[in-house]
C-alpha cells in the first residue's frame, strides 16, 4: 500500500520545478559578454561594464545552483539561491538605473526598443522590470513553507 504525498510537497515540488527552469533560464545571461568587450574596446558606453559583469556572475552561478537545488539539500543549498535571486536583482535594479540615467543604449538593446517613443521605460518593462518581478517571486516561493523545508529538510526530520 502507498501513502499518497500530502498537497502541501506536491506543491512544494512543483514551485522548486518552476524555479530551476527559471535558474536555467539565467544562462541567457551570457549574451553580456559581448557588451563588455564593447565597454573594454570604448565601442559601448562605460556604464554597462557593471551590470555587464553581474549578468555574467549570474549566469556562471545558473548551472551550479540549479544542481545544488536539484540534488543537494541543506541551509547551505537554500542561502545561495537566495543570494543568486540578490544577485540577480541587483543587475536588474541596476541596468534600470543605467537605463534611465544614460542617454547612450547600447547596440544590444537597438532592435528591442526601435520605434519607442520611450526607450528607457520600454527597456525596463520588456527586460530588467519584468525579470526583477520573476525573480521576487521566486525569492517569495523559496520562503514559503512547502518550498524551503523540501529544500531544507525534505524528510521531515527533526534538528
Amino acid at each position: 500500500m502507498t501513502i499518497a504525498k500530502e498537497p502541501s510537497d506536491r506543491w512544494g515540488r512543483w514551485m522548486l520545478g518552476g524555479i530551476l527552469i527559471w535558474i536555467l533560464v539565467q544562462m541567457f545571461r551570457f549574451i553580456a559578454i559581448p557588451i563588455v568587450i564593447g565597454v573594454l574596446a570604448k565601442t559601448d558606453p562605460y556604464e554597462w561594464m557593471y551590470p555587464a559583469l553581474l549578468d555574467i556572475v549570474t549566469a556562471v552561478m545558473a548551472p551550479f545552483v540549479t544542481y545544488l537545488l536539484w540534488r543537494k539539500r541543506g541551509y547551505e543549498v537554500w542561502t545561495l539561491a537566495i543570494v543568486f535571486f540578490t544577485v540577480s536583482l541587483l543587475d536588474h535594479f541596476d541596468t534600470i538605473t543605467v537605463l534611465l540615467i544614460s542617454p547612450n543604449l547600447t547596440h544590444l538593446f537597438q532592435g528591442m526598443l526601435a520605434g519607442s517613443t520611450n526607450p528607457a521605460l520600454t527597456g525596463i518593462v520588456t527586460g530588467p522590470g519584468s525579470q526583477a518581478v520573476i525573480d521576487l517571486v521566486a525569492v517569495l516561493l523559496l520562503t514559503m513553507t512547502g518550498v524551503e523545508t523540501l529544500i531544507v529538510n525534505p524528510k521531515g526530520e527533526k534538528s
